[in-house]
């Protein structure tokens, strides 16, 4: 977090555990998303006064998550589902509304796998097709699934997850979300999901279901029983 840098210049201990959680992209405190550097401890700068010698960060840094500024409301909100999901992680029993901490890791355990599967033939995955205007997936991103899918992301993959994620949990609640566009938030969003998930892939998925939160279960078994059959899958609609 380029804030909690600037917050430390004095020479104060500057790592956070937070920016080592996988499940958090947004900062709690300063609620700007967290940056990636390409070289290890790239913004630090050594100078020396009358106290030794300290460390401090290049102003410029600012720039980096400047450019990438998301509206506030849309922060919040993701940073809401994050906080929500680490306390879960950690096993505390206050998490979102109607959620208890194991339902919850294991539906947004289960939706992760689901959008780290291919569904095209051109190689694109599931949350390409649903991705959230505000955190958009990386172009060209064929990132493989493993059995620790989100800590093997980038920060930016992990954030755009997460957002989804959010959107298709508890798409009242987090509103702020999802814009008119989106294909996320409609009454036929489950539907349109599994379908194009495909056969194997919902089986699957739904195979999982007794592991989620009921209200969740039950919304994606009736989605199961009506959604559309669909032949193939074309590539996403760039407009």
């Amino acid at each position: 977090c380029m804030r909690c840098l600037e917050d430390d210049r004095r020479g104060d201990q500057f790592l956070r555990l937070d920016w080592l959680c996988a499940a958090i992209t947004i900062c709690e405190i300063h609620c700007v998303p967290l940056w990636l550097y390409e070289e290890p401890l790239g913004a630090l700068q050594c100078f020396h006064d009358d106290n030794g010698a300290r460390f401090t960060f290049f102003t410029r840094s600012h720039s980096h998550y400047s450019g990438r500024r998301k509206d506030e409301a849309v922060l919040r909100a993701l940073c809401r589902f994050e906080q929500a999901l680490k306390r879960a992680l950690a096993g505390e029993v206050r998490t979102l509304p109607g959620l208890d901490s194991i339902a919850f890791v294991a539906v947004v355990t289960d939706l992760i796998w689901a959008l780290l599967q291919t569904v095209a033939r051109d190689g694109t995955r599931l949350a390409h097709h649903f991705e959230v205007e505000h955190f958009p997936v990386p172009p060209g991103w064929r990132a493989p699934y493993t059995l620790r899918a989100l800590s093997g992301l980038d920060i930016w993959f992990r954030q755009s997850v997460l957002a989804i994620v959010a959107c298709l949990l508890l798409p009242t609640y987090f509103a702020d979300l999802i814009t008119v566009s989106s294909h996320l938030g409609r009454p036929d969003t489950d539907a349109r999901l599994l379908d194009v998930l495909g056969p194997e892939n919902v089986d699957t998925l739904l195979g999982r279901a007794h592991r989620w939160p009921i209200y969740f279960r039950l919304r994606m078994e009736k989605a199961a029983r009506s959604r559309p059959i669909s032949r193939d899958v074309k590539r996403k609609s760039t407009d």
